[in-house]
């Protein structure tokens, strides 16, 4: 990036930067050329992406009073804000601030002052880009701006919907402790889709099965005497009376050799399980997705459904 700057200097350089915490939002900017640094308070609601657009937009505003310039060069380390600024239109859920930039430029167009955009990675030792860094995250002298600009409709719909978030999972572990206690000790977090989204080609009696056992619910004689289906909780394949998932898995005498091929597979897997040693209990596998397949083809290969 120096290299650039040095090979192509009738470009006049401002480096912009966002920085975003749980008590601020500041936006900044940093002319190297005037030695000049400028930071901004934005509203909390506000993302880091808005942070650093209206870094940029900021920036425009200082180009108004640069005199017999053509050339400017807005460096970020904003890859999304570079990314969205490159695209040809803005689509009407975009940041607001996004249709401000493009029209300054396109002002700036017709009076023949181009601009233009870099990306470079944060935290690289870019004197500029670290004094922009800086003075977003100090916030010195600071103009509040919070009265002249809004909260873009995006940032807010992104802070209800963390805050949903938020809720279920304090209702998730809450009700954890009167209820769901099984499904809980495996689905610990909330992720923003199905585990089986994770798992390519899973079809549909995996997913089902791999369900039952993540649920808890199951065709395995004790659950079904349990819920007064049937009355004998017995193992139908050797009789034991211990006819639970876990006995038919790990202990059932009947499938003994496959069990071993079971033990061998999960050795493969982040050392789920020794050789010569009995498998890890079954909700402690359901905690990692990588056994699944395993699971599900010792099941197809021994009782078929659970």
């Amino acid at each position: 990036m120096l290299q650039f700057l040095e090979e192509n200097t009738m470009y006049y350089v401002i480096y912009t930067d966002g920085s975003k915490a749980s008590d601020y939002v500041h936006a900044a900017l940093y002319d190297p050329q005037a030695k000049f640094s400028s930071s901004f308070i934005l509203h909390e609601p506000c993302s880091i992406f808005t942070a650093e657009a209206y870094a940029v937009y900021q920036a425009l505003m200082r180009i108004r009073e640069i005199n017999n310039i053509k050339y400017f060069l807005i460096i970020s380390d904003s890859l999304s804000l570079i990314t969205a600024l490159s695209t040809l239109t803005v689509k009407y859920k975009s940041n607001y601030i996004l249709y401000f930039i493009k029209q300054i430029i396109y002002q700036y167009h017709n009076k023949n002052i181009q601009i233009f955009f870099l990306w470079v990675p944060s935290h690289k030792g870019i004197s500029g880009n670290e004094m922009a860094d800086k003075t977003a995250y100090e916030g010195v002298n600071a103009v509040d701006v919070r009265n002249t600009m809004y909260v873009p409709m995006s940032d807010y719909l992104q802070c209800i919907d963390q805050n949903i978030q938020k809720l279920w999972l304090e209702m998730w572990k809450k009700d954890q402790d009167t209820k769901g206690k099984w499904y809980g000790s495996i689905q610990e977090s909330l992720p923003a889709r199905p585990w089986y989204h994770r798992i390519q080609d899973a079809t549909r009696d995996f997913i089902t099965i791999i369900n039952r056992l993540r649920f808890g619910h199951s065709t395995a004689p004790s659950h079904l005497a349990r819920l007064g289906i049937i009355a004998n909780k017995t193992c139908s394949h050797c009789n034991s009376s211990d006819g639970t998932v876990e006995h038919i898995i790990f202990d059932c005498q009947k499938f003994l050799i496959d069990r071993l091929v079971l033990a061998s597979e999960l050795s493969d897997v982040e050392n789920k399980c020794d050789l010569l040693s009995r498998p890890p209990p079954l909700k402690q596998l359901l905690q990692d997705e990588h056994t699944y397949k395993h699971i599900y083809k010792y099941i197809k290969n021994t009782i078929k459904t659970i």
